[in-house]
């Protein structure tokens, strides 16, 4: 792997979010998770829009800028490092991007370099900081046969077809991009959502999921295979 120096696993083929083509050894970008391009898209043996991406763990000498959203910014060891898709390079200090790892160099305020970084493991995340940010969205109710779409990581409260007091099935989230994630709740108390396992696209722990508390909630990740559960809480 070009520009690697470390690389422990965890590798996947998939259709990068950016950049549009990447090359071997490329900061990438796939919804909410980064990782660095293991060869050229395409390549490798996979289809010709995907890539093997490694998103785990890794050091490796990537070009980053000494900015912030504010403006030039030293980078010190240790620093934080995020990735913008506007931004060439894409790594910086800049906070308002997707958190990508740690700088294992130092460089001079607006200066660009290529440095050691130290890419953390993709958890679930959202923008700023690596933590779990998640935006709330408009309630989405429930359209046939059994989907709900999505628009970007956050928390979507889900309502039954036909308004209040309505039980319905899930097993579609539409939109779904590779890394983002979707915590579902239950919009109305009234409503009985029934989240279930294999109908469509999203893939349970093997058990239906009921929402029907304000309180309960279905976390879910878009994966190459669907959307899996990742945690439920049942809090009525």
């Amino acid at each position: 792997m070009k520009n690697g120096v470390y690389n422990p696993g965890y590798q996947m083929s998939v259709v990068v979010t950016h950049p549009a083509a990447p090359d071997s050894g490329d900061p990438v970008r796939c919804g909410a998770m980064t990782g660095i391009a293991l060869g050229d898209e395409g390549d490798g043996g996979n289809i010709a829009t995907e890539t093997t991406v490694n998103f785990g763990p890794f050091v490796a000498d990537l070009s980053t800028a000494a900015i912030d959203d504010i403006g030039n910014n030293a980078i010190a060891v240790y620093d934080e490092l995020y990735y913008v898709d506007a931004d060439t390079p894409v790594l910086s200090k800049k906070t308002s991007g997707y958190f990508y790892g740690y700088a294992l160099e130092v460089i001079g305020a607006g200066e660009t370099a290529t440095i050691n970084v130290l890419h953390a493991q993709n958890s679930v995340s959202g923008l700023g900081g690596g933590g779990c940010n998640l935006p709330l969205h408009a309630s989405q109710e429930i359209t046939g046969p059994g989907a709900i779409t999505v628009d970007g990581c956050g928390i979507y409260p889900v309502s039954a077809a036909g308004g209040a007091g309505g039980a319905d099935d899930l097993d579609t989230i539409t939109g779904a991009v590779m890394g983002e994630v979707y915590l579902l709740v239950c919009d109305l108390e009234a409503d009985t959502i029934t989240v279930t396992d294999l109908g469509g696209n999203i893939d349970l722990a093997g058990v239906a999921m009921t929402l029907d508390d304000p309180g309960d909630t279905l976390t879910l990740v878009k994966i190459p295979n669907g959307v899996s559960e990742q945690s439920r809480s049942g809090n009525a």
